[in-house]
């Protein structure tokens, strides 16, 4: 009895492998019968119609559901609209209405200021002429340009420009104005510095290497002052300096001083070679009787007579061929150079 107690799983796996093996024949014993049946019979696999109408169902149940889901979705968005449209309606028509009498606004005020801008305009002009009175010039005078501008006593004034154009201009007695005869052969068309000296006299540079002296108390009041013919074209400023001197400079690069004590003695101040042929446009005095003298195409130079090469040219800011002239508001004495934070 032992024995077979323990044979007993053995068996009972072997009898089930039988049963799935015997399920197995009759799985294939019935589809070879179904097969035969359909080449005897012709009938059709009705499992597989079956299975097949199946499957149509559901994919019928499936695009039902989405026609429906989108169905709702239609109505609700005609609801939607149906029932919000004139509310947005209302918001546009009050954002229009908005923009419009912003719009209105804006052309009110500028209308006004319009208004306010023509009056300042009308009040300025009328100050204007009120506070600007238009000096008449002599009938023929010619100059179409003045330079230079120097008072002189008595409240005068002395006035320099262009086609050999000297003028003298009191306001006590506007009316006529003086106009100073040049002398015969100078041809200068352009006067375009003045310098006052000693005794009411005034000293006068101009283009054609012009240089004249204007004496009231002489029968002839202007004396023309011979310089060297190779020493310039025309000169632009003048600097008195120690001992009744004076400094020209003028173009092309061209430096002299002038001394009244000797004036058949001309010094010409030799400039750095290689500076090229340009104009000098402003003399300032600085300590110790040097000068500085700016020109064209960014030249600054500084001549001090206490040295044996009397012309020492300043490093100035590249990139500006202008910045001659707004170099010397930028000049330190002290440092020798130029401060780039004065203005």
């Amino acid at each position: 009895m032992s024995t077979n107690y323990e044979d007993l799983p053995a068996q009972v796996r072997a009898q089930r492998r039988r049963k799935a093996r015997l399920r197995a024949e009759w799985a294939a014993a019935e589809a070879e019968n179904q097969t035969l049946i359909q080449e005897v019979t012709g009938a059709p696999d009705t499992q597989a119609i079956v299975r097949m109408t199946r499957r149509r169902g559901r994919a019928a149940e499936t695009r039902a559901g989405w026609l429906f889901i989108g169905l709702v979705i239609t109505i609700l968005a005609g609801l939607i609209y149906y029932l919000g449209l004139p509310f947005f309606q209302n918001y546009v028509d009050g954002r229009v209405l908005t923009l419009r009498e912003t719009r209105a606004a804006i052309a009110k005020v500028e209308e006004d200021l319009d208004t306010r801008l023509e009056t300042v305009r009308e009040d300025l002009a009328i100050a204007l002429t009120d506070a600007f009175v238009r000096i008449p010039v002599p009938t023929g005078s010619g100059s179409e340009h003045y330079y230079a501008l120097m008072p002189l006593d008595g409240g005068r004034v002395m006035v320099a420009g262009s086609h050999n154009t000297l003028l003298i201009y009191d306001p006590a007695h506007p009316e006529p104005i003086q106009r100073i005869d040049v002398p015969t052969g100078n041809r200068s068309d352009e006067y375009r510095a003045i310098l006052p000296l000693d005794e009411g006299r005034v000293m006068i540079a101009g283009d054609d290497n012009a240089l004249l002296i204007y004496d009231p108390a002489q029968a002839e009041p202007m004396q023309r002052i011979p310089l060297p013919v190779s020493s310039g074209f025309g000169y632009t400023a003048l600097l008195p300096l120690d001992e009744d001197r004076v400094m020209l400079a003028g173009y092309p690069s061209t430096l002299l001083i002038y001394d009244p004590a000797q004036p058949e003695h001309i010094q010409q101040i030799p400039v750095p070679i290689g500076i090229g042929k340009l104009r000098f446009n402003a003399l300032l005095p600085l300590d110790k009787g040097r000068v500085m003298v700016a020109g064209d195409w960014n030249m600054l130079l500084i001549y001090d007579p206490a040295k044996a090469e009397p012309i020492q040219r300043v490093p100035a800011p590249t990139g500006s061929i202008f910045e001659a002239y707004r170099a010397l508001k930028r000049f330190d004495k002290s440092l020798n150079r130029l401060d780039s934070h004065r203005a």
